[in-house]
């Protein structure tokens, strides 16, 4: 498919957004100060946004984005930021999927009621741009009211110096994590949507629950 420069230049702005989204609820999610991150929280939006960019439309292998993507969204926020990377991982994945549920149900819901058809959609269609839109406005949403009730978790310190031990519930997480790219894997496999939704629950119940324990523990 050929596209256009203003296909390219959406395609930049809006998932630029999501992006933008996600990083803002890895911040406010665990109680960090999205003003001390901020610049490189820019650069690195900036840098996904062109991988997903040349993966998607010119090596034209949308089904292994999501893997990619929150790969080196992990590997670069722990390169630019002072966090370990089991929790820098942890903190990517658990706002990465939430983002894939919330995007998930905003495209089920209109496709249920009729009003459009999600398996006929184009991605440079304005219905695209308008579900892109939606959804990383009601995830920074959701993210501000996590931030202004207090509602975040703060067992992340974002000292890298500090030592992660393998025990215990680290290596629940651990395992949890890899359950969850295991699971991203299968996005792309499976075109009922109400597969996609359940797969994005089950996911996140089980980094919740284990990012919950976590917190009571500390």
């Amino acid at each position: 498919m050929n596209y256009t420069l203003t296909d390219m230049l959406l395609f930049f702005l809006f998932s630029f957004a999501e992006f933008l989204a996600i990083f803002i609820m890895m911040m406010w999610l665990f109680r960090f100060k999205f003003k001390n991150y901020q610049y490189s929280i820019y650069f690195l939006t900036a840098i996904l946004t062109v991988i997903s960019w040349v993966v998607r439309n010119v090596f034209g292998e949308a089904a292994y984005a999501p893997i990619l993507l929150i790969s080196v969204l992990i590997l670069l926020f722990y390169v630019l930021s002072s966090i370990s990377l089991i929790w820098c991982a942890f903190m990517g994945v658990l706002a990465y999927v939430g983002y894939g549920l919330v995007q998930a149900i905003i495209i089920f819901v209109p496709d249920w009621l009729g009003w459009y058809s999600f398996r006929e959609m184009s991605n440079t269609s304005v219905t695209a741009y308008c579900i892109q839109t939606v959804s990383a406005a009601a995830y920074i949403g959701l993210a501000y009211l996590l931030k202004h009730n207090r509602l975040g978790l703060t067992f992340v310190s974002p000292a890298r110096a500090t030592k992660v031990r393998m025990n215990g519930m680290n290596i629940t997480i651990l395992i949890v994590l890899i359950v969850s790219f295991l699971m991203m894997a299968l996005w792309y496999q499976i075109r009922y949507l109400p597969y996609i939704i359940f797969i994005f629950i089950a996911d996140l119940s089980l980094l919740l629950y284990a990012a919950f324990w976590k917190e009571n523990q500390k």
